[in-house]
């Protein structure tokens, strides 16, 4: 759940949760009404003091995306279970470095962790089928525990491996988890 995973953070780091990051349903639906009703991404910015919820446009989802590895190394988690925003300025680098290699839409940059295990995509979580079982990076990777990535997790109906592992290369499938896709 997004919102237990923001509370956490903002617990460790001493911040009170105000009426959004609590859950107040009230105050949710005041401020969605704010947004017009349109659909989109909803991301809340929390401080020691404040809260900002913004809505951005969905992107359009392509029927396969490429993944192209990355040099942005993932950066080590400040605590675990990893908070819900600590890592945003690492992932804004590696959105950025695949910007500038001229990837579209379709392409999700892979980032490794500093010993070089895959850690998570650029913008999405990342697991694959091996040998029978699902696997994902472990948290040691400083990958984010995702909402996407803990539901399938728990309905997928194989055995699940946290491992740590360089490129996936005998996979049967990659899976891309991303909740800022249409669909």
């Amino acid at each position: 759940d997004h919102l237990a995973r923001l509370r956490a953070g903002m617990s460790r780091a001493g911040f009170a949760p105000g009426p959004l990051a609590a859950g107040d349903l009230a105050a949710w639906r005041a401020a969605l009404g704010l947004l017009g009703g349109q659909e989109g991404v909803l991301r809340l910015v929390v401080g020691a003091d404040f809260e900002e919820l913004g809505l951005r446009a969905l992107l359009p989802s392509p029927e396969v995306f490429r993944l192209r590895s990355l040099r942005t190394v993932r950066d080590a988690a400040e605590w675990f279970p990893r908070p819900k925003s600590a890592p945003w300025a690492n992932s804004l680098a590696a959105t950025v470095e695949l910007r500038t290699l001229g990837a579209g839409a379709g392409v999700e940059g892979v980032q490794f962790d500093a010993r070089g295990f895959v850690s998570e995509g650029s913008r999405s979580s990342l697991a694959w089928v091996q040998g029978g079982a699902l696997h994902v990076p472990a948290e040691s990777t400083g990958r984010l525990p995702g909402t996407a990535l803990g539901q399938l997790i728990r309905c997928a109906g194989l055995p699940v491996c946290e491992v740590e592992s360089t490129v996936p290369v005998r996979a049967e499938v990659v899976l891309l988890l991303r909740s800022t896709l249409p669909g």
